[in-house]
């Protein structure tokens, strides 16, 4: 009795999971036509009308409605991400070259908030991986970093293979994530006080989603008034295992 009693509250939970993901699938889908027209008829306008009256509030459509397309975005990824068909497309990739890809569009992002990134990376061998995601784990912990130090600061970007692994740091010199709070950087919607920008508090909670996906971890430090270290880990092909 106890035995069919624990199979029946698994099925439950494995119910109410693949409702939960088709709910949150729906929705996204639901959203992202209108967000999409609302951003297109507010970036038409400034065409248009370069100095028109409205232009600012015209620009502030712009940047709310990009922010909530990306919300959504995150939110379809996160659902896919529970269904039985799985979202990545896995494949085999020489790390050196998934990192220099990575390389480019970091410093951009970081560029973009007026940090500096410092690189240093090192790798040789294949990861199986998908790399439009892998870089979007990546791009979400850049992303983070920006977000937390001070204006102006410099983000690391390191990497390095070492017992089969390829491990992927990204620092800052921020403020520093308080003990009590490291373990819920990885919750879903988790946003710490310190934060300037607006965000969905979804970006660290995908990168930990993808990471494990990959059959890797995240890995976080983080000491106050020095900043934090972020490490996103993948396994390296073995020589001869079998490629799929």
């Amino acid at each position: 009795r106890d035995v069919s009693e624990h199979k029946r509250a698994e099925e439950a939970l494995a119910e109410a999971a693949r409702a939960r993901a088709e709910f949150l699938a729906e929705v996204s889908h639901e959203l992202r036509t209108p967000l999409t027209v609302i951003r297109g008829n507010a970036e038409v306008g400034l065409e248009l009308d370069r100095d028109c009256e409205h232009e600012e509030v015209l620009r502030e459509i712009v940047r709310e409605s990009s922010m909530m397309s990306r919300m959504v975005e995150d939110l379809l990824f996160l659902a896919r991400s529970e269904s039985p068909a799985s979202p990545f497309r896995m494949e085999p990739v020489e790390a050196k070259v998934l990192l220099a890809g990575l390389e480019r569009r970091a410093g951009a992002l970081a560029a973009e908030h007026d940090a500096t990134l410092d690189t240093t990376l090192l790798a040789t061998g294949l990861v199986r991986v998908d790399p439009v995601r892998v870089e979007q784990a990546i791009l979400a912990l850049v992303d983070n970093a920006v977000k937390y130090g001070p204006e102006g600061q410099r983000v690391t970007l390191r990497s390095a293979c070492s017992d089969g692994e390829l491990r992927i740091d990204v620092g800052d010199r921020g403020p520093g994530i308080p003990e009590t709070e490291l373990p819920h950087v990885f919750e879903r919607f988790y946003r710490l006080d310190e934060v300037k920008e607006p965000g969905s508090g979804l970006g660290l909670s995908i990168s930990q989603t993808i990471a494990e996906a990959h059959g890797g971890r995240i890995e976080a430090e983080s000491q106050p008034g020095e900043g934090t270290s972020m490490s996103f880990v993948l396994p390296l092909l073995q020589e001869g295992s079998e490629v799929r």
